[in-house]
């Protein structure tokens, strides 16, 4: 994303965008190598 683009997006669109960007990071770690050991770590059971 340029710095042109950037002026010239609104609030709501900048915003879309970031959170975009942050979803597609949790999907990467969902796929990723340390997607076993997210699903693994949870509290043992009694």
């Amino acid at each position: 994303m340029s710095n042109e683009n950037s002026e010239t997006q609104s609030f709501e669109d900048k915003v879309q965008d970031k959170q975009d960007w942050i979803e597609s990071q949790f999907r990467k770690v969902s796929r990723g190598s340390w997607a076993r050991i997210i699903r693994m770590a949870r509290k043992p059971t009694p």
